[in-house]
């Protein structure tokens, strides 16, 4: 069956076999249903619900931020609410001695071993919101020397990207060839839509929970701008712990909360380098303190920032111990970890929240279910299953006070069978259905697509296929209609159509592929809306160009129309554009497309861009 990767931008998004989760609650399921390595649920080190046995990964830095090494047991000093707790159990993962001794005598290294215990979790976030396209491409470029030159082999990796919504475009692997891959994939063009600090927030606390069942250390890489400065109430500060009624205090907290509740430290790297002109701590730097990781700034010089990321997570230990504190009461419980070691660093979660009676009882009644919400429980889908299925959705604007959504579902050959099973798109928006749509498909016709006018505002984008009335797969995922991005200079999403036939007019039945995945030998066709914008003078004709970048980011091919192009002057409208994209010559493989408009007058400049992959 065909085998396509999950997306997310404004045009598409990621979908997975949770049943009404968020985006990022659904990269929580994701986490705990289809990673390779799953937690050992018989662990006495795992921190986990119920059990009073609270796992504390260390790492201890010298002067020089370089780790420590021969500690013992009898070295560190565990405290909770300052009383001293009896560590039962420790553990050593040395990257530094594993990696040395397996590329001397590869055949007698024990993986199993207690120097080799847990796997080292890295996840790569890939924050496009407020970049520019330059500073996009060095992050990625930095990125690709890591995984070559500094990811070990057995590191896991997770790679996320933030553009118009969240995507995972990989889950937890350890294969370093695919990881490079999937990093090469990347968008480098800025997303359409900008999202606030809350919500970039709230999604790390979501990962943060998704991150939680795992036992070991995880090290979140999140290369951003400096977007996070201050968030509605006009302030990042966060609280210390205390409190039960800390988790509703700032996103910003909430998120360092439930990142360290998963032993998850975040090192932050502002892609602005030298160029930043705003000295002052924001969100960035505050996140990577209270989560016990290093924010980098002030330089362009990614590369080095990551091998010492890498270098300071080569070697960590785990401490194991069951507190002498064993009430279910949902208090918060402050942990200080000392070393008996003169002018070192210690880094360390600050703390967790014990649960409460309630939270056993939820816990239990979701073990064993693929939908973590408790829902009837699906069967298990294998990863190359889930990766198999591709939904998507775009936003184009007529003009008329509704947004055009086509969108579309289509699904591998395992899922297929010769007599019709029936798949279902449905779009809920406050959980009642406002547009369902209903087609058979088999072996001949494997997908579903349907076009959709909505008002501004929040939706759930739903399918499900049921073969004789019995559901065998359902997916779900959050999109937004905002209510002005018809109002700037730029462009809609990129709508895939299906031949130089199409029609321009939006407002009709907008004949959209049903995937991005082109045979060899098509071209591409593309249709999508310039916006000349509302709030400053408006362009009158704009030049529009566009550059093919292969997987490793090299251009393969340039042109665009040989003439300027003439806007609409109605307020808020967009010009329609069909444009014919040469791929015919390029060989198998995945590609990005990215669009420019460019008003060589003044200087100013709009990108968009979309993914496809040619089979």
């Amino acid at each position: 069956g065909k085998s396509t990767r999950f997306v997310s931008t404004l045009q598409r998004f990621s979908v997975t076999p949770s049943l009404s989760l968020s985006i990022l609650l659904a990269c929580s399921a994701s986490v705990h249903t289809w990673a390779q390595t799953s937690p050992d649920q018989d662990d006495p080190l795992k921190f986990r619900t119920g059990v009073h046995s609270v796992l504390v990964d260390v790492l201890v830095l010298d002067q020089d931020r370089q780790p420590v090494p021969a500690l013992s047991i009898e070295d560190f000093t565990v405290l909770e609410d300052g009383v001293p707790q009896a560590v039962q159990t420790f553990s050593l993962t040395d990257w530094m001695s594993y990696a040395s001794a397996r590329d001397r005598r590869a055949e007698s290294v024990d993986p199993a071993s207690p120097n080799h215990r847990y796997p080292r979790k890295f996840i790569f976030i890939h924050n496009r919101q407020s970049s520019r396209f330059d500073q996009l491409a060095r992050a990625k470029i930095a990125l690709e020397s890591f995984v070559v030159e500094s990811m070990a082999d057995g590191d896991e990796a997770m790679v996320i990207d933030n553009g118009n919504t969240t995507k995972i475009t990989q889950q937890f692997r350890s294969s370093k060839g695919l990881t490079l891959e999937n990093i090469r994939s990347l968008s480098q063009a800025p997303p359409l839509r900008t999202h606030s600090s809350r919500e970039i927030l709230r999604r790390l606390e979501e990962l943060g929970q998704g991150l939680e069942p795992f036992p070991g250390r995880k090290v979140v890489v999140l290369m951003s701008n400096e977007v996070m400065t201050h968030h509605a109430n006009g302030s990042m500060e966060f609280r210390a712990g205390g409190r039960r009624e800390s988790r509703s205090g700032s996103p910003l907290w909430r998120a360092i909360e439930s990142l360290n509740q998963a032993n998850t430290s975040v090192y932050t790297i502002d892609l602005r380098g030298p160029e930043r002109s705003d000295l002052r701590p924001g969100g960035l730097s505050g996140l990577a303190s209270g989560t016990g990781g290093r924010h980098f700034q002030n330089s362009f010089a990614f590369e080095n920032m990551l091998r010492a990321i890498e270098r300071e997570n080569s070697r960590t230990y785990y401490l194991g111990y069951t507190p002498t504190n064993v009430a279910l009461d949902g208090s918060y419980r402050t942990i200080e970890v000392r070393v008996d070691r003169p002018g070192v660093e210690v880094v360390a979660r600050h703390g967790y929240f014990a649960r409460t009676k309630d939270d056993v009882v939820e816990a239990d009644a979701r073990r064993g279910f693929d939908n973590l919400d408790g829902s009837t429980p699906t069967p298990r889908i294998e990863p190359r299953l889930a990766d198999a299925v591709e939904a998507t959705h775009y936003l184009l604007w007529p003009g008329n006070g509704y947004a055009h959504v086509p969108m579309s579902v289509t699904l591998p050959g395992e899922l297929l069978s010769d007599e019709p099973r029936l798949l279902t798109l449905s779009v809920l928006q406050d959980g009642v259905a406002v547009q369902r749509y209903a087609s058979p498909v088999h072996t001949r016709r494997h997908y579903a697509r349907q076009n959709v006018a909505l008002k501004p505002g929040s939706y759930v984008f739903r399918f499900r296929l049921d073969d004789d009335g019995k559901r065998i797969y359902s997916g779900t995922s959050e999109f937004e209609v905002p209510k002005d991005f018809n109002e700037r200079f730029g462009f809609s999403s990129i709508v895939p159509v299906v031949s130089s036939d199409a029609a321009t007019g939006i407002g009709s039945k907008v004949p959209i592929l049903p995937s991005t995945t082109l045979s060899v030998g098509d071209d591409a066709y593309l249709l999508f809306q310039v916006f000349p914008g509302t709030k400053w003078r408006r362009p009158k004709q704009v030049l529009l160009t566009y550059t093919v970048l292969d997987s490793s980011g090299a251009p393969v091919a340039t042109g665009g129309i040989d003439r300027p192009v003439a806007l609409t002057r109605e307020k808020g409208d967009g010009t329609p554009v069909l444009l014919r994209i040469p791929m015919a010559l390029l060989p198998a493989g995945r590609y990005d497309v990215e669009l420019l408009a460019s008003e060589p007058d003044r200087g100013r400049r709009a990108s968009g861009g979309i993914a496809l992959e040619i089979r």
